[in-house]
């Protein structure tokens, strides 16, 4: 892409750090080259508006369009191949029509408020998740399946959760430890473009929109369930693991993480929600907290809008890492530590160390003990 200077990324970073590496593509950017990324140079002075049009214009020769997913390894790297998610949003035919009047206010207001520029997308492809077999001999198998997700993030939390569905059915005859990590868009909204239209069939559809609306003006619920939304809101911040109980306290990105917890693998084993404070340097517990970091409420983000009015709001927890070990209970107490994850951390400092962060992402990492750690299963 022109914005990385027409580099091959993830080949880059691999010959930097010595490391084996894979790259799948998700979406090739087919937008036009003219004006790629933009909707129009509008700027009074005509001179200025040209200038910017030959600065952001991509040289043909060099650009490929191709943006996706990459392992890196400094094990090798065996059986590498892409699973296609099921389809939440048409990036391609839905990113060339028009946008509503209330799509453009939506765009005009995050730009004024967030300072978050919404901007056209036409591209080919869809969400996707890598996956690859990692060889390490210290381990019994000698193998770890390492899968790179990147779900959806223009669609309901429910197309996420089917996604989620999809990929575990995908993996469930791994009869080795797993890695899923990756960008997994659990931002508890919708992001798709929106109309008018849209906004009254999701209405209309939405049983939890009439049971609501009934309590609130039928019945004398109205004035607690009006009470509890910014209890519901202050649940569900930062925290998509949070419990949903519908009407009252829903939080649809819930259901994603309770099918994570509930699978179980063809060989018995689950993915690893233990959170106790021992396994992590932040003397935080709670669901998860083993491998993903946990701040004071809730998860340290991972994304943050430009302008986040101190957080109080406008700031996701969106990547995770989820781990199989040698355990058949997500919460067994007493089991195995071996491959379980450690030590979360967040790296929102490093992110932040240049001026426009090195990624819009913070990197998150967890350690993985290749044997049972000093002390037995604790």
């Amino acid at each position: 892409m022109k914005r990385t200077g027409y580099r091959d990324v993830a080949r880059d970073l691999a010959q930097a750090l010595g490391m084996n590496y894979v790259f799948g593509a998700e979406f090739v950017e087919v937008d036009r080259l003219s004006d790629l990324g933009l909707d129009g140079v509008d700027l009074e002075d005509p001179a200025l508006a040209q200038e910017m049009r030959q600065e952001l214009k991509p040289d043909p020769a060099l650009y490929r369009g191709l943006h996706g997913t990459a392992i890196l390894s400094r094990y090798s790297l065996q059986n590498a191949r892409i699973f296609r998610l099921p389809v939440c949003y048409d990036w391609f035919n839905a990113e060339k029509a028009a946008i509503s009047r209330l799509e453009k206010g939506k765009r005009a207001a995050a730009n004024k408020i967030f300072l978050e520029r919404i901007e056209r997308e036409v591209r080919h492809g869809g969400r996707m998740a890598l996956i690859a077999d990692v060889g390490i001999p210290d381990l019994p198998e000698g193998t770890v399946t390492v899968v790179g997700a990147h779900l959806e993030n223009r669609c309901k939390p429910a197309c996420r959760a089917k996604q989620m569905d999809a990929l575990l059915s995908r993996i469930q005859e791994v009869d080795n430890p797993v890695i899923v990590a990756g960008d997994l868009n659990t931002s508890g909204s919708d992001a798709a473009p929106t109309s008018i239209r849209r906004e009254l069939m999701n209405r209309v559809k939405n049983y939890e929109f009439w049971v609501t609306q009934a309590l609130k003006w039928a019945t004398p619920a109205g004035l607690p369930l009006t009470a509890l939304t910014p209890v519901k809101y202050v649940k569900n911040y930062l925290d998509p693991t949070s419990v949903h109980v519908p009407v009252v306290a829903a939080n649809r990105e819930a259901i994603l993480f309770r099918h994570v917890e509930r699978f179980r693998f063809a060989d018995g084993m689950a993915f690893d929600f233990r959170g106790d404070m021992e396994h992590n340097q932040h003397d935080k517990a709670g669901t998860l907290a083993n491998s993903n970091q946990r701040g004071t409420k809730g998860f340290v983000p991972t994304f943050s809008l430009k302008r986040d009015f101190g957080g109080l709001l406008g700031r996701y927890k969106l990547d995770w890492i989820l781990v199989k070990p040698y355990i058949s209970e997500p919460r067994g107490a007493g089991m195995s530590y071996a491959f379980a994850p450690h030590f979360p951390l967040t790296m929102r400092a490093l992110n932040n160390a240049v001026p426009d962060g090195v990624s819009d992402h913070a990197p998150i990492t967890a350690d993985l003990p290749l044997t049972t750690p000093a002390g037995g299963s604790k």
